[in-house]
């Protein structure tokens, strides 16, 4: 498929490797130490900024749907409130009542 010729055969580590091969391997390696950083390294980078996305979009739709649960909640309260602060008054009034009657007996 492809060759790999040395530039010079008795000075390996000082001298590149010229190869026509296509691997993925080969093009990691090229762009590692053509980059300051890999292609994995900016692959990884991209699959961590998805996770933190999609963590992040989770994280809102939990919370907003918390929010809206409790604002459901305050408000059932609320509705539930102003009958109870009525009948409040009205027994207050009974009470009333019932000390003047008590009082001219």
């Amino acid at each position: 498929t492809g060759t790999c010729t040395s530039v010079s055969d008795t000075n390996v580590s000082s001298k590149p490797i010229k190869c026509n091969v296509d691997l993925p391997i080969f093009r990691l390696l090229d762009d590692m130490i053509n980059t300051g950083s890999s292609r994995l390294e900016r692959e990884e980078d991209a699959i961590r900024f998805a996770n933190a996305r999609r963590q992040r979009v989770s994280i809102v739709a939990s919370m907003n749907k918390h929010v809206l649960a409790f604002d459901n909640a305050l408000n059932e309260l609320r509705k539930e409130y102003i009958p109870l602060q009525a009948d409040l008054k009205a027994a207050e009034q009974r009470i009333l009542i019932l000390l003047q009657v008590c009082l001219f007996l």
